[in-house]
């Protein structure tokens, strides 16, 4: 039996830090309460509008190395909330003259991850969203379960709820500067990177 006061492992024992990874996140088709209905209401579907992520090399300080940013068309609901433009800044004008296919997206970010089973973190429930994503597009993810590492359990054994806030709030609970606008997805993951960095005790702010 275990000593009641042996050390606890690390945070991050059970993710491989010490190389490349990846941390990405997502914006998806939202409507006022839809959140807290888990999106069940009538064609609601968690459609994602933007991809975010940076790269990491974890043997320099989680120093940010390469960013990566698309939007993504949906086609569910092609036109987007109010509720939902009010919260990202996406407007339906950025959709229809900037954002591409999900097939087109998600074969960027496929790229921009790379092919060697690179770890994949993201928060809460983004993998899960990407997956049905692939699903709804009647593709396969080309990334394996082991490589997505959720990292709210981490933060929630530094001292903080998983659920009870989004990405864009980890500055204010981490007192870091907004890495850039709350609630896009590039800006999100870059929180997260941060927030990651702050818990391995590296440097508190990186060049991007």
């Amino acid at each position: 039996m275990a000593s009641s006061d042996a050390p606890s492992p690390p945070l991050f024992a059970n993710i491989p830090l010490s190389g490349p990874v990846v941390i990405f996140n997502l914006e998806w088709t939202a409507w006022e309460g839809s959140r807290e209905r888990s999106w069940s209401g009538p064609k609601e579907e968690r459609e994602i509008i933007e991809i975010g992520a940076v790269k990491l090399n974890g043997a320099d300080g989680l120093r940010e190395i390469m960013a990566f940013e698309n939007l993504v068309r949906p086609t569910r609901n092609p036109i987007v909330s109010s509720y939902f433009t009010e919260l990202t800044g996406i407007t339906q004008t950025l959709i229809d003259n900037e954002a591409m296919p999900f097939r087109d997206a998600i074969t960027f970010f496929e790229g921009f991850v790379g092919y060697d089973g690179t770890p994949i973190l993201c928060f809460s429930q983004d993998a899960e969203v990407l997956r049905h994503n692939c699903a709804l597009n009647n593709l396969p993810c080309s990334f394996t379960d082991a490589q997505f590492h959720n990292i709210a359990p981490a933060i929630a054994a530094a001292g903080r709820e998983p659920g009870g806030f989004s990405t864009s709030e980890l500055p204010t609970l981490f007192a870091f500067p907004p890495p850039t606008k709350a609630h896009r997805a590039l800006g999100d993951a870059r929180c997260i990177a941060e927030t990651l960095r702050h818990l391995c005790g590296g440097s508190p702010t990186a060049v991007h």
